[in-house]
């Protein structure tokens, strides 16, 4: 394991999820999105494999469970948005950490002082930067949903730090799930593409390719260079990028209290890379 490649690695992975507002351009719901993040990297990482002589092997079980931990999570994330908003879904999701110190614990390992308080801060950013608050109303659903994909996430992380197979054939056995997903749960509405301007073409193109494949990739070379609890502390990184991205992209305001959310998510985590890197 090498720390600094893993933490460049996640910071290109925070980039790639810095794409995803680029979804609020397109007219696709959750499940079209799921397909659009999958099919790209079925057909990048087949092309590789092709390409370099490579053969896209039967998934290991190993890939078979991050495979399924992640479309669990993913699916599990779209339903818990539908019932109670992004805001508290995302809160949740960024605890997904927390899986992974409770696996780290049982194998006796116990979590040190300042990843516990990394975490601390970190949580309390995440929950001003997406303002956690701004909800309609409790939802026991909306709860559920995002506690089951908090665990699904976890054990993905967990999973991807003992992959045991070539990156193109993890990636493209993890987009094929994905692109499952997508096209069962939104298969009356794939028409949708047809009709596509050639500007929404291109942004598609870019959104499946830097969220999809490009994701992919970071995301488990990333975990044959980190230990779980600190990937899934990295993993945190993602909510500032794609709130500072939506700005950009979209032109969201920013509210004084999310950006002291995002100043205290990145704070934290340069502290931890910081005291990691030692």
């Amino acid at each position: 394991m090498n720390f600094k490649v893993g933490f460049v690695t996640m910071v290109f992975l925070w980039g790639t999820m810095a794409m995803i507002p680029i979804a609020k351009l397109l007219p696709y719901d959750a499940y079209l999105l799921t397909f659009v993040r999958g099919v790209p990297a079925v057909v990048i990482a087949g092309l590789l494999l092709f390409f370099t002589k490579g053969k896209v092997q039967l998934p290991s079980k190993n890939t078979v469970q991050c495979v399924l931990a992640f479309t669990v999570a993913a699916f599990a994330l779209f339903q818990a948005i539908i019932f109670w908003g992004p805001g508290l879904s995302a809160v949740i999701l960024d605890m997904a950490v927390l899986v992974n110190f409770v696996i780290a614990w049982s194998r006796g390992e116990k979590p040190n002082k300042v990843q516990l308080l990394i975490f601390a801060f970190a949580i309390v950013g995440s929950f001003l930067a997406v303002r956690g608050w701004s909800i309609e109303g409790f939802s026991f659903f909306g709860l559920v949903w995002s506690l089951v994909a908090m665990i699904a996430n976890g054990l993905f992380i967990e999973c991807i730090t003992k992959g045991d197979q070539e990156l193109p054939v993890q990636v493209f056995w993890l987009g094929s799930g994905l692109a499952l997903l997508g096209g069962v749960f939104s298969f009356s509405t794939l028409g949708v593409f047809l009709d596509l301007s050639p500007r929404q073409i291109i942004l598609t193109t870019i959104l499946g390719v830097t969220t999809g494949a490009m994701n992919f990739f970071f995301g488990f070379l990333a975990g044959k260079n980190l230990k779980p609890v600190t990937l899934g502390l990295l993993v945190l990184g993602v909510t500032p990028s794609i709130l500072i991205s939506s700005y950009f992209i979209l032109g969201t305001a920013l509210h004084a209290d999310q950006l002291v959310g995002v100043v205290v998510m990145i704070t934290s985590l340069a502290v931890f890379k910081t005291i990691s890197a030692k």
